[in-house]
């Protein structure tokens, strides 16, 4: 069962206080208004405007612009500099377009009404590029920012099928990265935990440095690869922050045998995957839904290669692994000879994982679902959630250590042969669903009272065996990130943990 903390009491009226609890103890996660896309001011009211005055020069693309395409508009554009910086502005429409290759000093702006300039919607006036499977859709550059569009249709047999950054660092906000795909690549029979094409969404390489918040990254995989969503690879120092997560895939097609079972184990982190000495500081995201099925660990997020990133305020639910680690895991310096030979190699510093919900994750064949060390990886744990994980909360293991276990709630767990027991607070029928693939939600009507309008952003709940985070919800409905499959008739919102007085030592 783990440690069972205390429950948080509930007033007339309250219908969730995990919040208030992480708030208290952790520092305040952040508010779920400001996760994601941003397509409209906090207030809702008035329409996100771009600050058009310190650019030299404004382009418009859409119709009856003077450009019709991107691509164009890029083109046309041969004296920028620090100190003549453009924007291109680009309307509502589908731009079927193979790369976009962006330019130093040159910003994008999609989600613009056809004939309004001045304000814009990323959701209701959708600027989609579209590669149509002829390659990646976007290549990053250095002083550049992609900001507000649909990123759809990238496939390509090398690393990244929506944005590639190889040594670049653009700014990348506001955009839905969608349904891009990276093509398996040939691996030696018997081989295995092999460099293949990774970061589906988006491969950050070779130190780049990349600005990447606000996104939703949904629906993205890999056949053979690390990163579903994001791989960093090669001394990547980016910003991941205040991105979605949902339902991307590594390794859909990993079904080469190695050591005797399906799955050569080269497709960790169903959602964001760091190697090679890689550091990216990963906070304020929702990873949901996400997985690395097939004899893969990490269904959420993938540690290795001396790698040490900064894991802090994510939520981290309902991700599943074919192997070990559903939400989390991190190994040492792992690697194979041409002859199959292995060698490991401990890391030259910990990991820390702070203030995260890791929550209703799950593994296939292995464990635990929440956190898993391996292979002499080490992981400090500080101020976490770890909740009702199947087969296990947190556990090191293969010469990894827990390095530290400092003020966790580590409640209601399962183990190996023993499925967890999570708490919930509130159970209610559900009377009506609908996948809403624009903003890639689940909305559920339900007969349960849930009180005051958006008092449940960022709760967890359960739908039949799927976990997920509430966006939003109103008295009688909820908004749910990412895609649900099944018919589950109930809707079922997790217990609040409350943060424990004591240091923890251990974690089952």
């Amino acid at each position: 069962m783990g440690i069972r903390t205390a429950r948080l009491g509930f007033g007339s009226g309250m219908a969730w206080a995990w919040m208030a609890a992480a708030a208290a103890a952790t520092g305040p996660m952040v508010p779920m208004e400001q996760v994601g896309p941003q397509p409209r001011a906090y207030s809702d009211k008035m329409p996100r405007s771009v600050a058009l005055r310190s650019y030299a020069q404004v382009i418009q693309v859409g119709p009856g612009a003077k450009h019709q395409s991107v691509g164009g508009a890029l083109a046309s554009i041969k004296d920028a500099s620090a100190a003549k910086r453009y924007a291109i502005l680009v309307a509502a429409g589908t731009y079927r377009e193979a790369p976009v290759v962006m330019k130093p000093w040159v910003d994008l702006y999609g989600g613009f009404d056809p004939g309004d300039w001045k304000s814009r919607d990323v959701y209701r006036h959708a600027a989609i590029l579209d590669a149509q499977k002829k390659g990646p859709v976007v290549i990053g550059a250095d002083d550049a920012r992609i900001d507000g569009f649909v990123i759809t249709g990238g496939e390509q047999q090398a690393h990244g099928g929506g944005i590639v950054c190889d040594g670049v660092s653009p700014t990348i906000m506001n955009n839905v990265i969608a349904h891009n795909q990276t093509l398996k690549p040939t691996i030696g029979e018997g081989l295995g935990k092999q460099i293949a094409n990774e970061g589906a969404g988006i491969a950050l390489l070779a130190g780049s440095r990349a600005y990447v918040a606000n996104n939703l990254i949904c629906e993205n995989s890999t056949e053979i690869g690390n990163g579903g969503g994001i791989t960093c690879r090669g001394k990547v120092q980016a910003k991941i922050l205040r991105n979605v997560f949902c339902n991307n895939v590594a390794g859909s097609k990993d079904d080469q045998m190695f050591h005797g079972k399906v799955g050569s184990r080269s497709s960790p982190g169903g959602a964001i995957a760091c190697s090679e000495e890689s550091s990216p500081q990963i906070s304020f995201n929702v990873i949901v839904l996400c997985s690395a099925p097939i004899n893969n660990d990490a269904g959420g997020i993938w540690v290795e290669g001396n790698s040490s990133p900064l894991i802090n305020y994510n939520w981290v639910v309902g991700n599943t692994s074919g192997d070990d680690g559903g939400g989390i895991y991190c190994m040492g310096n792992l690697y194979y000879t041409d002859d199959g030979e292995r060698f490991d190699i401990s890391p030259d510093a910990s990991v820390a994982v702070e203030d995260n919900l890791i929550a209703g994750n799950d593994t296939v064949r292995g464990g635990p679902g929440g956190v898993r060390a391996s292979r002499f990886g080490r992981i400090d744990l500080r101020r976490n959630w770890i909740v009702a994980n199947e087969k296990g909360g947190a556990h090191a293991a293969e010469g990894a250590m827990l390095c530290v276990m400092e003020n966790n709630v580590t409640a209601d767990n399962g183990a190996k042969r023993t499925p967890a027991t999570p708490k919930f607070r509130l159970t209610g029928d559900i009377t009506a669903r609908k996948f809403d693939a624009r903003g890639y939600v689940t909305e559920i009507g339900t007969s349960a009272a849930l009180g005051k309008e958006h008092a449940l952003a960022g709760a967890v709940v359960r739908i039949g065996k799927q976990w997920s985070v509430v966006k939003s919800n109103g008295p009688s409905s909820l908004t749910i990130w990412g895609k649900f499959t099944g018919e589950a008739p109930q809707v079922e919102l997790l217990d609040d943990y409350a943060a424990p007085a004591e240091p923890r030592t251990a974690a089952k």
